[in-house]
């Protein structure tokens, strides 16, 4: 199974509950999950990262390919489960 992640999951979790001073092993996790593919956000949450955070987007840019383009496929999904 994969999950989508948005925005705020990547900058609450670096900036207000698991910054990676202090919990580093949630961000490991993370780069697990995405090298495996389970985890992945689209491309417009690296953009929204990138207005919105300055500690988040140093981690992100180094770990391009979690985020995808929102093609067909994805947005056919994303409406069957908003219906």
């Amino acid at each position: 199974m994969s999950y989508c992640l948005d925005t705020s999951a990547f900058i609450d979790a670096w900036e207000r509950y698991y910054a990676p001073d202090v919990f580093p092993s949630v961000w490991t996790s993370m780069d697990e999950l995405m090298t495996h593919g389970t985890i992945m956000a689209p491309t417009d949450v690296f953009l929204e990262m990138k207005k919105k955070s300055t500690g988040v987007i140093t981690w992100a840019k180094k770990h391009k390919s979690l985020f995808v383009a929102l093609d067909v496929p994805i947005q056919m999904s994303l409406r069957e489960i908003m219906a």
